[in-house]
């Protein structure tokens, strides 16, 4: 049954017909659903999960994606073996590079979607995830001193009004295909614990010193990862697949 719903779903999102001015694979969506289990079990450090859902991937590779070699303008020339780098990674456990691998796939499907004008409620998270994932890494670094900053300014006006958006916007999971019913009340809990995150971070933003700063931003991922969580396609077809 789960691989007959995933054939389906494949007959839905085929390209039709290649259209040489517009370099976008219509199945990028599907490809982003499957990423995404890659992506969380990383975060949450499940790696046994992640190497499954890496192996996925590959196992789907022609269906999620078609033949690569009419986008030879774009990445998509090259994500097999990005695809390949990673899985290698998991199973080295190298895991600190796997997890930069998985964000550059995910960003790169995500400037498909905003070169192509097809901004789904998804990529206003992701705009969000890129955000914080910046500022991160400047309030995480002990050597915040040498960042000038009007950069640091920057990067909380950007995490500031990236998240304004996806929360003053009702979620909508049009575009995106499930086999069940996206987790909403998780999902809200998760949108209502980063903004109390955010107004906490805001508030002590002048007066507060380094550290703290980190603890409170450093709260924002867990839920985070719930948010994207909900968007991913995370059951495993190809044991099902090898079974039929």
């Amino acid at each position: 049954m789960k691989l007959t719903t995933f054939i389906l779903l494949i007959t839905m999102l085929q390209t039709q017909v290649c259209n040489p001015e517009e370099f976008f694979p219509e199945n990028s969506v599907l490809f982003n659903q499957t990423m995404v289990p890659v992506w969380s079990s990383l975060k949450l450090q499940e790696y046994e999960a992640a190497r499954e859902y890496s192996r996925e991937i590959h196992y789907n590779f022609d269906q999620l994606l078609g033949d690569a070699s009419i986008y030879k303008a774009t990445w998509v020339e090259f994500v097999h073996a990005d695809l390949n780098l990673l899985e290698y990674s998991l199973e080295k456990g190298e895991y600190e590079n796997a997890m930069e691998l998985a964000n550059c796939i995910m960003d790169e499907l995500h400037d498909w979607h905003t070169l192509n004008e097809r901004n789904y409620y998804f990529d206003k998270i992701w705009d969000f995830e890129q955000s914080y994932r910046n500022l991160k890494v400047v309030i995480n670094d002990y050597k915040l001193k040498n960042y000038e900053w009007r950069e640091v300014e920057n990067l909380v006006e950007e995490f500031n009004s990236s998240w304004e958006i996806v929360r003053n916007t009702p979620a909508d999971f049009r575009g995106y295909y499930f086999i069940q019913s996206p987790g909403m009340i998780e999902f809200v809990a998760s949108k209502n614990a980063i903004s109390q995150c955010i107004q906490d971070f805001n508030n002590q933003l002048e007066d507060a010193d380094r550290g703290y700063l980190a603890e409170i931003c450093n709260e924002v991922e867990p839920n985070l990862v719930n948010l994207v969580k909900v968007f991913g396609n995370h059951q495993l077809i190809q044991a099902t697949a090898s079974i039929d």
